[in-house]
């Protein structure tokens, strides 16, 4: 195994890649140019500015992408009330940027057909109901819902306002 110790803003430029090293500014980085027929464009690897501690990034033995958990479900957000600011057949679009999941719970109250549907981009994905009594039936909904995509609750008569509509965004 051979070390190259770099220091001040000294470098290593090969012309398809560039290591270059820590100064009192900027940390050390490394950029991965792409093949020179399609451009010089590159992707760029950079330590933090200040380490707690030696740190490893170990990439999979496997070919694939490697995700962010930044866009993972869940990492950075919270369950946020919206009932108040929602409503029955209106259709809303998530635009937070990563996905979110929504919870629902109503009260079927008829006591012929009544149903709630919920939709995602369209698609129903949870039904609740029927056309026998179903008076005080509890009518829950969970849902991820895709950055971008539209959802909806639909009702057929016989259906309470939500008691409760959450997002975890």
């Amino acid at each position: 195994m051979m070390t190259v110790v770099i220091n001040g803003t000294t470098g290593i430029d090969t012309g398809t890649g560039s290591l270059i090293a820590a100064d009192a500014t900027t940390p050390t980085y490394l950029d991965l140019f792409e093949d020179t027929d399609n451009g010089s464009n590159y992707v760029r690897l950079i330590a933090p500015t200040s380490i707690a501690s030696n740190r490893t990034l170990t990439l999979p033995d496997s070919t694939g992408t490697v995700a962010l958990t930044s866009n993972v479900i869940g990492v950075s957000q919270t369950w946020t009330d919206v009932t108040a600011s929602r409503s029955t057949g209106t259709t809303y679009t998530n635009s937070t940027g990563k996905p979110i999941q929504v919870s629902i719970q109503s009260t079927l109250t008829g006591s012929v057909a009544s149903a709630a549907w919920f939709e995602v981009g369209g698609v129903v994905i949870s039904r609740v109901g029927g056309s026998g009594n179903v008076a005080n039936m509890p009518a829950y909904v969970y849902a991820i819902v895709p950055d971008g995509a539209t959802y909806r609750l639909n009702t057929v008569s016989g259906v309470t306002v939500p008691a409760i509509w959450a997002e975890l965004r």
